[in-house]
């Protein structure tokens, strides 16, 4: 089984990207659900979550509302540090137990680990191959405004709260353009595949 990481920064295309593996039989690991599923009741992230964070983070039905986490941590830099010690580790265990599976299921096939904070997590090391979405940082910054996921001033926040753009590049085994169309870029991920359908 070849284990690739996939990362990229906020509205870069990454999803579009992990999209056109998943259509070609890759197995995707979406990072960002498995980090909602570990902060659920019963999940293991939940109890410390509570703990570090208070029950003021959670709603009636004893749910953690990931807004009011947001809020509380998004630029405190020392409360992020604390919620992604105990939110990464989760993410890690509940990856590895999907990369079991799918080994048993087909060992020759090709995993994929999509996650936006690949490098802060430090999951780089249990993976062969990196693979980066770049996109100019101003065209992330249209995109996230043009889909309604908040203003100019928030996304430049969420780039900055990111690894630097040039230091995921130096790290990177692949690059993939996303500045173009959604369908270059659609045509650019299966051009990747080819590549990575080599390293089996």
């Amino acid at each position: 089984m070849l284990k690739v990481g996939l990362t990229g920064g906020v509205a870069s295309g990454k999803s579009t990207v992990a999209e056109v593996l998943r259509l070609k039989g890759c197995e995707i690991v979406d990072a960002d659900r498995l980090g909602h599923e570990a902060i659920e009741p019963g999940g293991p992230a939940y109890d410390a979550l509570i703990a570090e964070f208070g029950r003021e983070i959670t709603g009636d039905d004893g749910r953690v509302v990931r807004p009011k986490l947001a809020a509380m941590v998004f630029g405190h830099p020392e409360k992020l540090a604390r919620l992604n010690a105990i939110v990464h580790p989760a993410i890690i265990e509940l990856a590895e137990r999907q990369c079991k599976a799918f080994l048993r299921r087909q060992p020759r096939g090709i995993l994929i680990v999509d996650a936006a904070l690949l490098f802060e997590a430090q999951m780089t090391a249990r993976l062969q191959k990196i693979v980066v979405v770049d996109c100019d940082p101003e065209e992330q910054v249209k995109r996230f405004v043009a889909r309604g996921l908040g203003t100019a001033e928030e996304a430049r926040r969420r780039i900055a709260a990111q690894w630097p753009r040039e230091d995921k590049l130096a790290r990177a085994d692949f690059v993939v353009d996303s500045n173009g169309t959604v369908e270059e870029t659609r045509a650019r991920a299966a051009e990747l595949y080819e590549e990575l359908a080599k390293l089996i």
